[in-house]
């Protein structure tokens, strides 16, 4: 008897942990919102959902499929409750959107169909969410791959279904001036890319943006970019590493330095956020004038 007693309330215990923590889980999102004043212009920022498929079920036949299910119902749950509490103007997806981008143009659409309904979003499979929002999309490494292995059917199956990898827009609080000019890079081809034509196109594009910036300064840019800026050794978790393979870039952890250092000066963005740091790195940067175009880090907070 004593022993029920104690499996009984031990039940009980569980039962009210659990209980707990699923009020949480379902509420995380309204109660931070709560706790943060509302502005005006509002973004929510996913990093890097990396969905699976076809090669997990051929790892993993049974678990895997469950896996991938839990996964789908996890990543949904975040978008849908995020997007709820704070009733963004705008979302963004911040690259490496699939797990992998060498799959089939079957399973390519598998995961396309995946990811639209799982980050709240309509399409012809899954007219069910109606949005109030706009969604963007920056490419990810794992999207289009690095400068070594980007390849045109990659960079054409993307933009035929998430738009351009270059863009800027202006947002405002109303009809008045633009508050802030918004771009996002693709940044997989900035450095050593054996694809000449895209890696022309962004940079064509950042020189149109530096124009921009010379003749509209007060305007404060926000720059979207998957792969974070250069930052020296010991201020994020990831080292500074890039790997070459016939001389292009076939992995990075950050840009190059004089890439960095090349954007800073002649976009002065206001803020950068990027994806691919898993585990997250904030940094500041200051720009100094100068022929060498240097780049000194004046604060960090990991």
């Amino acid at each position: 008897m004593a022993l029920k007693g104690v499996l009984r309330r031990l039940a009980a215990a569980y039962a009210i942990i659990l209980t707990i923590v699923n009020l949480y889980f379902s509420n995380y999102a309204r109660l931070h919102a709560l706790l943060h004043p509302r502005s005006d212009i509002r973004f929510n920022l996913y990093g890097d959902p990396q969905i699976e498929g076809d090669a997990k079920l051929n790892r993993e036949p049974t678990t895997g499929k469950y896996d991938l299910l839990f996964n789908d119902y996890y990543l949904r749950h975040v978008y849908k409750s995020t997007i709820k509490a704070f009733n963004p103007q705008y979302v963004m997806t911040m690259g490496d959107i699939f797990s992998c981008q060498w799959v089939s143009r079957e399973e390519y659409y598998r995961r396309l169909h995946r990811f639209k309904w799982i980050s709240y979003q309509e399409d012809e499979l899954n007219n069910t969410i109606p949005s109030s929002h706009i969604h963007y999309t920056m490419a990810g490494n794992h999207d289009i791959g690095y400068g070594e292995e980007t390849e045109p059917y990659h960079i054409a199956r993307y933009t035929n279904n998430f738009g351009p990898l270059n863009l800027d827009f202006h947002v405002s609080a109303g009809e008045g001036k633009p508050l802030h000019h918004v771009a996002i890079l693709n940044a997989m081809n900035l450095d050593k890319s054996r694809n000449k034509e895209y890696q022309a196109e962004v940079w064509e594009f950042v020189n149109k943006l530096a124009d921009d910036r010379r003749e509209n300064p007060e305007i404060p840019l926000l720059l979207f970019l998957h792969i974070p800026l250069s930052k020296p050794d010991g201020v994020c978790i990831d080292v500074a590493k890039t790997k070459y393979f016939d001389g292009f870039v076939s992995y990075q952890d950050f840009l190059s330095p004089t890439t960095s250092a090349y954007l800073l000066h002649c976009l002065k963005p206001t803020f950068v956020f990027n994806g691919h740091d898993h585990r997250g790195c904030v940094a500041a940067h200051r720009v100094v004038d100068s022929s060498s175009l240097k780049i000194e880090l004046i604060g960090d907070d990991s």
